[in-house]
């Protein structure tokens, strides 16, 4: 199915915020006691690469620092070797909806202001969740949840870490460029309710497969429709069934076949599960009945109706589109009903009653009767108000209202502290977005600003909590001087001249190896105003290194880039020796050949030595370069023995400790 159909199928997403609570569990997917969220990774055997995938975590949603990926070979004792960062807040994603990259920004707009002890709200980490269980690859890409393994061999299984700084929130284990990935479920369940059919379906709890949405179809005389899509976070509740009721009308006597098809977080279509039944479900000779009074108080609605020789009743309702079910069956010996309309959407309801027989199906609907709504209940106040000033002017954001009855929201603005507040809408705004450009001919510098909602029966909800501003300063601060770059070994210490801005804040020194790449930010905190220096330790040998350093005030203006300043370090640590993984004797020479159990982590070449007496031993060949794997040995004798071992010698001269020692002799000519 393609991405757009998909699309078209899934919630709304202005809207997802209400639903959330309704497909997730908030508790994280945990693996030992530090895991912290869920990670899913497959291979590329063609491409030799492993590709790998993982959710926000509850306690470190889009942590500032990024992601470091470390990797070590299976089962070996070693330790976990970084192989990659990933920063999190990454370019906008152009396969966003307008509306979707709106909400995804004042997500991330409000995390980045909000406190330590607030950044666990459930709901931010819901948000994020949804977002990736219905748009995988747009997310994963727009919030930098994934890393491409290319350094990998074929054939090896690798255990792979992810770090938030010394925090490991992910472990995937056991994973080679052969993984696939095939989501799946184990059973799969029809049955015929008398509203409508139940559809279920369990998994194995296998969390790897990664399954973050389901799709379910119906094909019905040949009519194949999308029923729902339906997403899920990676954590199973106590129980592990899954339902759905597909409450339609459908034709009468014909078979309808029910398929779910399973989809993971990196978009894999699985198996489809089918199963057909078919439907009895008729249109009976019942008698009609209809509504004889009805009395409305606050969104409680009674309804009154005549009696029938029938088994029971159903009651509609409808508010302007669709007939809902509001009650599936009421015992035939009730003429009454209590209606409580929790989120009305108009100023009136409309009702409907039909006759149920001995198996649950139901007659023709009744004359409808049309109730006025008295509603005196106030909506609920905003959330995660934000504001955020730009040039001249602040722009407002919050979350959208999960009233269905809401009209709109009101801004009101103070001057200042003990300041009237004045209402500066002059009708209810539609969005969760208000710019204010007003503040331009005010002469004050601070303001306050609180939002409320407004619901289409006059009711309106508690202000939000006031939020205080003022106007930004927009001047940007001078770049830094660069006045030295010294590479040494394993480091590289830049020096710059300090700024003078009276108010500047600090310092970032930002890094790149490939000048076509945007730089990434080496620390994690801002360097103190004070300081003029930095080492940077976390760097490859022989690799040139471009830095440049930029300074940031007191109100978070950034400078342009100080110029850019090259090095590359050195390392002068013994290389590791290689194996010799054969010697034997050819066509009047002997070959040797040898291997590296892990690649070399600077760039090293091998020599080849030889010994009579397995004591002295001659160097007897040039320094070859690390992919060369053999080397022939023509000059011997006949009939003499001789002891071979290898060793690594880097680019400094740095001569590593010699392999083990293979003999071997030569055949007589």
């Amino acid at each position: 199915m393609a991405y757009d159909d998909m699309r078209k199928h899934s919630l709304s997403f202005i809207s997802f915020i209400a639903l959330l609570s309704c497909f997730f569990d908030c508790n994280a997917q945990t693996e030992g006691n530090f895991v912290k969220t869920f990670a899913l990774g497959y291979g590329d055997k063609y491409l030799k690469k492993i590709n790998l995938r993982w959710f926000v975590s509850k306690s470190h949603c889009l942590p500032n620092e990024g992601y470091t990926i470390l990797r070590k070979k299976h089962g070996a004792p070693m330790i976990h070797q970084i192989v990659g960062y990933v920063q999190s807040h990454q370019e906008k994603s152009t396969r966003f909806t307008s509306e979707e990259q709106k909400i995804a920004d004042t997500l991330m707009s409000y995390m980045n202001k909000m406190s330590k002890e607030a950044i666990s709200e459930p709901l931010i980490e819901w948000s994020l969740q949804y977002l990736q269980c219905v748009s995988p690859d747009i997310a994963a890409s727009a919030l930098g949840l994934q890393f491409t393994d290319t350094t990998v061999r074929a054939g090896i299984q690798y255990d792979y870490r992810i770090d938030i700084g010394t925090t490991t929130i992910a472990t995937i284990s056991n994973i080679s460029t052969h993984t696939s990935l095939q989501p799946k479920v184990n059973t799969f369940n029809v049955e015929e309710l008398s509203y409508g059919n139940r559809v279920t379906w369990d998994t194995d709890h296998d969390s790897k497969q990664g399954i973050v949405r389901w799709l379910l179809i119906r094909k019905q005389l040949n009519v194949i429709d999308t029923v729902a899509m339906i997403p899920k976070v990676l954590t199973h509740s106590l129980s592990k069934l899954y339902e759905y009721e597909d409450t339609e009308v459908l034709n009468e006597d014909g078979n309808v076949t029910y398929s779910i098809i399973p989809i993971d977080y990196w978009n894999t279509i699985g198996k489809s599960y089918s199963m057909t039944i078919k439907s009895r479900r008729k249109s009976p000779r019942l008698p009609t009945t209809n509504f004889i009074s009805f009395q409305s108080t606050k969104r409680n609605i009674l309804l009154k109706w005549t009696p029938a020789m029938t088994y029971g009743y159903r009651i509609y309702r409808q508010f302007g589109g669709e007939k809902n079910i509001v009650a599936h069956q009421i015992d035939r010996t009730v003429t009454s009903y209590i209606d409580t309309i929790r989120t009305p959407v108009s100023y009136s309801a409309r009702y409907f009653i039909t006759c149920l027989d001995s198996i649950g199906r139901e007659g023709e609907f009744s004359m409808p009767i049309d109730v006025p709504i008295d509603d005196e209940i106030p909506p609920i106040t905003p959330r995660y108000v934000i504001v955020q000033p730009k040039l001249g002017m602040f722009e407002l954001m919050w979350a959208h209202s999960t009233d269905q009855d809401k009209a709109g929201y009101e801004i009101a603005r103070s001057l200042g502290k003990d300041q009237n507040f004045y209402v500066i809408t002059h009708t209810p705004v539609k969005d969760s977005i208000y710019i204010d450009s007003a503040v331009q001919s005010l002469k004050s510098g601070k303001f306050i600003y609180r939002v409320r909602t407004v619901d289409i029966f006059g009711n309106t909800s508690d202000w939000s909590e006031g939020i205080l501003v003022s106007m930004p300063d927009l001047s940007v601060p001078m770049a830094p001087l660069m006045t030295e770059i010294k590479a040494s070994d394993k480091s590289i210490e830049l020096r710059w001249q300090r700024v003078a801005e009276l108010d500047l804040a600090g310092y970032w020194v930002n890094r790149t190896d490939d000048t076509l790449f945007t730089p990434i930010t080496l620390n994690e905190e801002l360097l103190p105003r004070e300081n003029t220096q930095y080492n940077d330790t976390l760097i490859k040998a022989g690799i040139l290194y471009f830095y440049e350093v930029v300074s940031v005030d007191s109100s978070v203006n950034i400078s342009a880039p100080s110029i850019r300043l090259s090095a590359r370090s050195y390392d002068k640590s013994n290389p590791a020796p290689p194996i010799i993984d054969s010697v034997y004797y050819t066509e009047g020479k002997v070959r040797i050949t040898w291997f590296f159990e892990y690649p070399p982590p600077i760039p090293v070449s091998v020599v080849v030595e030889r010994s009579r007496d397995n004591k002295r031993y001659v160097q007897i060949s040039a320094p070859l370069a690390e992919t060369e794997k053999a080397f022939s040995d023509t000059d011997i004798g006949s009939a003499e023995k001789y002891y071979y071992r290898v060793r690594a010698l880097s680019k400094e001269g740095n001569y590593g400790k010699p392999s083990d020692q293979k003999s071997i002799e030569s055949s007589v000519r």
